[in-house]
Formats: C-alpha cells, structure tokens, sequence
C-alpha cells in the first residue's frame, strides 16, 4: 500500500463537552437579550415544567384512587383545562373590546361570574 499524506485525511475536531458548550449558549444570551427578557423567558419555562408535575398528579389521582377508565380520565382532563384553553382568546378581547365603557374592570367581572 502506498503511504498517504496527512492532506487526504480530514483532521476531526475534538468532541467537546456538550454541557460545556450548553452553558456557553445561555451565557451568550444572557449577554445578547435584555436581562427582563430572559428572567421572563426563564420564569416561563420553568412554569411550563411545574405544569408537568400537575399533570402527573392529577393522572395518577384519577387512575389509582378514583380507579376511572383512561377514556373518563380524558374527559376530567379536557374539563381542567378549558379554562386555559381559552384564556388567550379572552385576553386579547378584553383589551380591545371595551364593555360598558371600561376596558378591563367590566371583563374580569364578567369573567369572575362566568
């Protein structure tokens, strides 16, 4: 066999730690966004995370105390939920659409009862 120089070859580089390289990128954007930015952001993710435990709970509440069928714990779920589901289209209605003269003090009254 013929000897090949080191030019045929492609130098692979170095695997680094990809923890290494995670906290560069968050440091990074901590010096990128502004700071209410990324506490914001940060505050967000965790909150989705806690959603996780909650959700969790509740399964394992319906499932082993209550003994329901997956179909009944479904229904329970959708039930929870709603509210949240439709929180977004409320909010972007109660601050465009005035009620009785007030933009949001007549809304969440509204709300409140409903």
């Amino acid at each position: 066999m013929a000897e090949q120089s080191d030019e045929n070859f492609q130098r692979v580089p170095d695997q680094e730690n990809p923890r290494k390289r995670q906290c560069c990128n968050i440091t990074s954007l901590w010096a990128k966004y502004d700071p209410t930015f990324m506490s914001t952001y940060t505050l967000a993710y965790f909150n989705g995370g806690l959603r996780l435990f909650y959700i969790i709970a509740y399964q394992d509440l319906f499932k082993n105390y209550y003994e329901l069928e997956p179909s009944t714990t479904a229904l329970y779920s959708l039930l929870i939920w709603s509210p949240w589901l439709y929180k977004f289209i409320f909010g972007i209605l109660a601050d465009t659409v005035p009620l009785f003269g007030s933009r949001r003090r007549n809304w969440i009254i509204l709300m409140g009862i409903v």
